[in-house]
Formats: structure tokens, sequence, C-alpha cells
């Protein structure tokens, strides 16, 4: 797909966005909420179809998947629900809103990695799309 660290950002906004407009009828309702968090990260992945005849599965693999795992577990440290690596901040520098979150360390990894928080997508008129945070000052860089 053409754009595809573009479109990852727009979808895990639009799903963020969703889940906290269901989470707000659910309080109304007195449900119970959910979190969901997100971790973003651009790399070379397996993709396709493993196993045996007895047991097949559709997956992905990798050093990309694992370190994009561990990038969604940050937001609990950061108190954040989409965290992107630099590679992915790469891509789409100046068409999304983001927050430096800083250089961390991760576990496997040698050297720290330079986390964002994605907050939204510049200039879309899209309201599921919208920052909506009051501290946001546009794109970092």
């Amino acid at each position: 797909m053409d754009d595809h660290v573009f479109h990852a950002c727009v979808a895990a906004l639009k799903a963020n966005d969703r889940m906290v407009r269901l989470n707000g009828q659910w309080a109304r309702e007195g449900r119970k909420q959910m979190t969901v968090r997100f971790g973003l990260h651009c790399d070379t992945v397996v993709v396709g179809n493993v196993g045996s005849r007895e047991r097949l599965s559709y997956t992905v693999m990798g050093d990309g998947v694992n370190l994009a795992s561990r990038i969604e577990g940050l937001n609990k440290q950061f108190g954040t629900s989409i965290c992107i690596s630099d590679s992915v901040y790469k891509h789409v520098a100046g068409r999304v809103i983001v927050r430096a979150l800083g250089r961390v360390p991760v576990k496997g990894r040698a050297t720290e990695i330079m986390i964002y928080e994605l907050l939204g997508v510049v200039g879309i008129n899209d309201p599921e799309l919208h920052a909506g945070r009051a501290d946001t000052e546009g794109p970092a860089g």
C-alpha cells in the first residue's frame, strides 16, 4: 500500500478516538470502560502463513514486531495512548502532530530509541483526527 506508514497513523488515531467516544457512552450507561494502547514502528518483517497442514496461521514475525510491542507498552509509562518510534516519525514528519517523549531504553536493544506521542494529523478537517489536547504545539521537529 502506498504511504502505509501514514495510513497506520491515521488508523491508530481513528481507533483511539472511537474508543474514547465508546468509553464516554459506556460511562454514561454505567458500563465498564476499556483502555487501548498502540505502538507503531516501521521495520522489515516476515508476513504470511506459518505452521503445518494441521495448524496454519497467518502471522507477522520479526524484530520490528517485538519493538512495536515494546513501544505499545511504553504508553503505560507515559500515560499515553499512541506511541510511535523515530522510524515512523521519519516517514510522516510534517504531516502529523506529535509530542516528543524522549529517548528511552527498550528491552532487547543496546541503544535507546526516540519515542513520540501521536496526537493528530496536520491539515485534515476530520473530527476523528483532531489532536484533542490543549498542550499540542504542532509538529515536532
